[in-house]
């Protein structure tokens, strides 16, 4: 859907990961297709990202009565968790000198 913004937040913090403090947050507007999000002068280190679908524009990821989300969402390295949000080693990369490009679905 092209409403809305896609919102992304990298950890370096298994702790915090998925709902905790972010190192680093970054959104743009959702378009059809792929949205891109660039994140500048992330220190090396190993990372983990989530992002949702804001359809509305809110700034936070909407749920049913059951906590359930009711907006489109991921993590990097397409991981998923059961009945929970995955592990930060589950969806975890590395950031060195070189980009890293991460291509996630949202579902």
């Amino acid at each position: 859907r092209a409403d809305g913004r896609v919102m992304v937040a990298l950890f370096d913090k298994e702790e915090e990961f998925p709902r905790g403090t972010r190192r680093f947050g970054e959104m743009a507007d959702a378009v059809r297709g792929a949205v891109t999000v660039v994140f500048r002068d992330v220190p090396p280190g190993r990372y983990a990202a989530s992002l949702y679908h804001d359809l509305n524009r809110d700034e936070r990821l909407d749920a049913n009565l059951l906590g359930i989300p009711s907006e489109p969402y991921g993590f990097s390295r397409n991981a998923r968790g059961k009945l929970a949000p995955p592990k930060f080693d589950d969806a975890a990369f590395t950031v060195a000198d070189e980009p890293v490009n991460l291509v996630v679905q949202v579902k």
